[in-house]
This record gives C-alpha cells, structure tokens and sequence, in this order.
C-alpha cells in the first residue's frame, strides 16, 4: 500500500471516527461477591439481572448500556451458530468419555482442571438436554428439535417495558442455577441489556457482568482474563467479610496488572468490598479488641437508638481498617503498572466498601441501617463519572494528536521550502544507504569469517571425541574378551 493510499484512508478513519468510545467497566469477582446485585442497584433497576442462588448465577458475559433509541428494556442474545454448537457439543461428550481411572498422585492437578471440564459438560448438557441427555450419544443429541429451532437464528431479541419483565425472560439465557425451567445458557455467547436512559449510566458507560472466578468452572476463568484488555477500569468485588483473604479478588488483581503491562486499555483499578450491612458488632469489637468508647457512640445504651448506632459505629470502624489494608497492599503496585497512563495518582486505585441492599431499600423509601451516603453507592456511581472523564480527555487528546499530525503534514505539504528540504533529505537518504550498505558488507565478511572458524573447530571436536571414543571402547572391551583380535583403528566403525 503506497503512502498515499495509506493516507487517504487515515484522513477518511479521522473524519468517520467518533472520539469518545464506548468506556467498558468489568465488574470482577467469585460467584456470590454481589457483582449482580451491584449493578443492579448503580442503575436502580432491583430486578434487572439474577440475583442470589447457592450455585453459579450468572453464566455468560451480561454487557449492560444505555439505551439511547428508546425507552424501552431490550435484550440482544448472542447465539453460537449451529455449527459452533454441533463442534462444542462433540467436545463436550469426549470430555465426559475421557477415562477417570488409573490416577497417580503426579497427575492430581491434571485430574483436578479435567475434573472441572467434566462438570462443566455435565452442566451444559443436563441444561439443555435433560438428564437424560448424559445417557445418549452424540446422533441422538445433535438433532435434537428444540436445540435446532433457537440455532436457526444468530441473534435474539427482546423488549419489554419493564425491567422485571425483561428479566423473567432473560433468565434462561444468562443463568445457570434455575430449576424446571428450559436453560438456553450454553448455547450463549453474550447478552446485551439496554435500559432507558438513567442519571448512572452515562451514553458511553458498559458495565460488564462477568461470570464468577473460582466457582470449579476453568471455562469461565478464561472468559474473564480475555475480557480485561478492553476495560478501561476494572472492578474487583468481593464479600467484605473475607476481602483481604480472598485468593480469587487476588488473582484477577494479578490478572489485571498483567493486562496492563500488555498494552490494555485500562487505566483504573478498583476494589469493592460488598454487603457491608452484614455484621454482628459484638464479634467486630471481639475481632478488633475495641471498646464501646473508641466506637464514639453518642447515645446512652439504654437508649432504643444504641443498638443501630453501634451497628454503624462498627460497620465504619470495619470498613475504614478494609480500606487502610487494601490501599497499604496494593496502591503501590497498582501505580507502579498503570505509571504514565495519567499523572494523577488518585485515579490509579480506589477502594469501596459498598451495601447494595441498603441502598436498594433507601430508594424504596423503607428504614436501614445505613444512611444513603454510608452505603457509598453514590460515591460510586460518581467514580464511574470521573471513569468517564478521565478515558474521554485521553480519547479526545488523541483524537486531536492525530488530527493536528494530518494538518501539520498538509500544511508543510504547501511551504515553498519544502523542494530543498527534501533535496537534502534525499541525499541524506543515499548517505545513510551507502554507510549501511557498508556497515552490512563488514558484517558478512565477520561472520564468514566465525563461521569457517567454527566449522573447523568443530571437525576437529568431531575427529578427538572419534578417537577417544575408538580408545575407551578397546580398553573396555579387551577384558572382558581377551580373544578379541586387536584390529587397527581404520577397521573400526561408529
């Protein structure tokens, strides 16, 4: 491609291309951390994605924007195609095929990842086949008629006009813990959810509901780590009563920082530290050796007050401990990593400890423990705006960068000194070629030179290591066979 035609195409990607992207935020964490409930609760839609369950909920990445066309609830499924299924539906039932005897304990952790594949199968094909589905083979499966009639198409899509609605009928194609109902969930690759327009969730901002880290399922680990490229920030969320012992909020810290190191898009990371209104304040003074007055309580504790007040001294008191040890066990490295993106160090890392049902409850108008500004969901939702600015500054100078890189060009395309700058850089050109050109010539006849060296000091290692070999197998050989004639060298083969 000439320089012209690469040119042109780049003024014409300039003039098409919108400065601002869309700004996706991954919401990170094992199943149950309450990435869900978290979301649902920064858009103030309490029914919106499922919530809850003992096993896996969400099963497939949720991407989660505005809907800037309508007023609508709308979901678009993005479905394998029937050839990606018929593939993935043989994978599955060798995987189940696979023989689980003769173990030794030097393939316990081989055992242990084909373990979690053969659970991952069975959960696939009990969803969409029953239990009777792990009994029959893969000619009775692949033609199955209620598999093939959601095939036929790529892509679903769904409206409603409320948000509960919606989810009632999304259910099937994004969870994997219901029961009775058909699951459409492996056949899934992403679903979209678009909501009406609300104050949260800016034009540009996708929330990104990731399936849980750490619940047996390597699959959906690796969903996650492909997923980390593209966030501008990355939300690591866990249970605030194990989130300094959490080795899944651990991993993905680690999985980021390497996603940074590689050239990602992300130039923030966060942790939220969930449920929050879960405590009992006596274990929290036992746990923390603190007495009733370092909780700075106001009220007597006769008082019918005392007791909500104590919760909330010790709900504080906890979460500002959380917070000193995560920004001591990580700030530093996460600003070593993300040195450079941006000058100001407060956007590098953030911590929050958050309570979504409080606030759920607060915009119910019903009594909480927590005020509304101590559930820090509205702190929250305000970082996912500074989110928001930071990543549009960064889209708009390089937009501008390359804009003004164009008009500099053009501009000296017209200057009248350009004739005798590129005479100069012309010969400047042929000097440089002719000193490489030598340079190379110089170069060649080096390693010419080496090479026939080493050739002929490797014939001659070749020609020793022969006759050292020829002497030590004579010297062995002849006690051991005494009648063994004593042949000369030459008659000797290797």
């Amino acid at each position: 491609m000439g320089f012209l035609e690469t040119f042109r195409k780049n003024i014409t990607s300039l003039a098409e291309h919108k400065p601002i992207d869309k700004i996706y935020i991954g919401v990170f964490g094992r199943t149950g951390a309450g990435k869900s409930s978290l979301i649902n609760a920064i858009v103030n839609e309490k029914h919106l994605l499922p919530c809850g369950g003992s096993q896996a909920c969400t099963s497939v990445i949720v991407y989660v924007e505005a809907n800037t066309k309508s007023d609508k609830y709308r979901a678009d499924i993005d479905l394998m195609s029937k050839q990606e299924w018929d593939a993935e539906l043989r994978f599955l039932l060798e995987t189940l095929s696979n023989d689980q005897e003769d173990r030794t304990d030097a393939d316990t952790e081989y055992d242990d990842d084909a373990d979690e594949m053969r659970d991952m199968a069975k959960e696939k094909i009990k969803s969409l086949y029953g239990e009777d589905g792990l009994e029959k083979g893969y000619d009775e499966l692949v033609g199955n008629k209620k598999v093939s009639d959601i095939l036929k198409n790529c892509s679903i899509s769904l409206t409603y006009d409320t948000a509960e609605e919606l989810s009632d009928e999304i259910g099937r194609y994004i969870r994997s813990d219901s029961d009775g109902d058909p699951q459409y969930w492996p056949l899934v690759k992403c679903v979209t959810i678009s909501l009406p327009r609300s104050p949260a969730l800016l034009d540009t901002i996708v929330l990104v509901d990731l399936p849980g880290a750490g619940d047996a399922n390597k699959q959906r680990d690796e969903m996650w780590k492909e997923c980390l490229s593209r966030c501008a920030s990355i939300w690591i969320v866990n249970d605030i009563n194990r989130a300094l012992s959490d080795k899944e909020a651990q991993k993905i810290f680690q999985e980021s920082l390497r996603s940074i190191a590689g050239g990602g898009e992300c130039h923030n990371i966060t942790f939220i530290c969930t449920k929050t209104d879960n405590i009992d304040a006596e274990e929290i003074k036992r746990n923390y050796n603190i007495k009733g007055e370092e909780l700075e309580i106001t009220e007597f504790k006769d008082s019918p007050d005392y007791e909500k007040k104590e919760k909330q001294a010790c709900i504080k008191y906890r979460n500002e401990k959380v917070k000193d040890k995560f920004m001591k066990n990580h700030k530093v490295k996460a600003e070593n990593f993300l040195l450079g993106k941006t000058a100001d160090s407060n956007r590098h890392f953030n911590v929050f400890t958050v309570s979504s049902r409080e606030y759920s409850l607060i915009q119910e108008g019903k009594n909480t423990t927590l005020d509304e500004d101590k559930t820090e969901l509205p702190m929250l939702i305000e970082h996912m705006k500074k989110i928001y600015v930071w990543h549009s500054e960064k889209a708009v100078k390089d937009y501008v960068s390359d804009v003004a890189g164009v008009v500099t060009f053009l501009h000296l395309s017209k200057n009248p000194c350009n004739a005798k700058i590129a005479s100069y850089t012309s010969k400047e050109f042929g000097r440089l070629e002719k000193e490489l050109n030598d340079e190379c010539e110089e170069l060649h006849k080096f390693l010419t030179n080496v090479q026939s060296k080493l050739r002929n000091n490797l014939v001659k290692g070749v020609k020793e290591a022969e006759k050292h070999c020829l002497t030590n197998g004579r010297k062995f050989l002849e006690p051991l066979s005494p009648e063994i004639p004593n042949h000369s060298q030459d008659n000797w083969e290797i």
